[in-house]
């Protein structure tokens, strides 16, 4: 090998390797993919807001952001306690116009407020459309209309009064069915008291009633036999006196053929003190004992 060669053989075996220098010193380049959560773009408090990490994309956001500024625009804001009352108003007209089922608060010193919300909650214009319960007893058209009246001048609404008059007429109706049925059973007293005279007194006693022109309810009453016994005895003591004073009065009225059982009882008892004296060979006595037994039968058929 001629000298210069082997000189630069040399110098080559001797140049450092330049290849493990650059290896270690050039910087390290990482090839995974960059990160695809947008939010991380964002300083860490707005990273960080419950909102923002609720939403996981841009798009997202920005639905978000239109439905809100939406809302924003149909929404109405609640007047603040410095508020003019003309700001309240408006506000209050504002959701009123809205329809959303609110009803404004009256203002118990103004009876044009209490009127409108009592209107609203369903007071008639008139009280004749109240409901009048058909089986209300002895309530006729005039005493429903003094009712119906009372009630709207109350303020009553047509569901109040609905239910206050089904309570009234049961009420009532119950009241009438027990006065029915204590008359009836006073009246079955009476009958038995009075016996086989009961139908001629009852009679005479609704005659002398028209003779005397007593008011027509109680004619009325006297013939369709309503009346209390109290009433039937007050006659019957009336006819009683008059007719012993001989009274056209009472003769008018017609006869009492029949007897009390108490009558009969007292006759029978008179007849037994007459014949305690007399002799059964009497004939006067046969015939007051003959009178006795006919008493003694007419108090069994009682």
């Amino acid at each position: 090998m001629s000298e210069p060669a082997q000189n630069m053989t040399e110098s080559l075996a001797s140049t450092p390797d330049m290849s493990d220098s650059v290896a270690t010193e050039s910087p390290a380049v990482s090839l995974a993919p960059e990160s695809s959560d947008w939010r991380m773009s964002l300083p860490p408090e707005l990273r960080e807001n419950p909102t923002i990490k609720d939403t996981p994309s841009v798009e997202t956001l920005a639905k978000r952001l239109v439905d809100t500024k939406s809302m924003l625009g149909n929404s109405i804001r609640v007047p603040g306690p410095d508020a003019s009352e003309e700001d309240r108003q408006k506000f209050l007209n504002t959701l009123l116009e809205k329809d959303v089922g609110l009803m404004q608060r009256p203002d118990p010193t103004n009876d044009d407020s209490v009127m409108n919300t009592l209107r609203a909650l369903g007071l008639p214009e008139k009280p004749d459309e109240y409901y009048r319960p058909e089986d209300w007893v002895g309530v006729d058209e005039n005493r429903f209309m003094t009712i119906a009246e009372q009630a709207h001048k109350a303020g009553l609404t047509k569901r109040q009064f609905e239910t206050m008059a089904r309570n009234m007429a049961e009420l009532d109706n119950q009241y009438v069915q027990h006065a029915r049925q204590e008359q009836a059973a006073k009246m079955g007293e009476l009958r038995t008291e009075w016996g086989k005279a009961f139908e001629q007194k009852t009679q005479r006693a609704a005659v002398i009633a028209k003779q005397l022109e007593m008011p027509e309810p109680l004619q009325e009453a006297l013939a369709q036999g309503n009346v209390d016994v109290s009433t039937y005895k007050w006659l019957d003591s009336m006819a009683e006196k008059f007719g012993s004073e001989g009274n056209s009065l009472v003769q008018g009225a017609g006869a009492i053929s029949a007897y009390t059982p108490s009558e009969i009882r007292a006759r029978r008892d008179e007849l037994t003190r007459q014949m305690y004296n007399m002799s059964p060979s009497d004939p006067a006595y046969q015939d007051k004992l003959k009178q006795l037994v006919k008493y003694s039968e007419m108090l069994s058929e009682d």
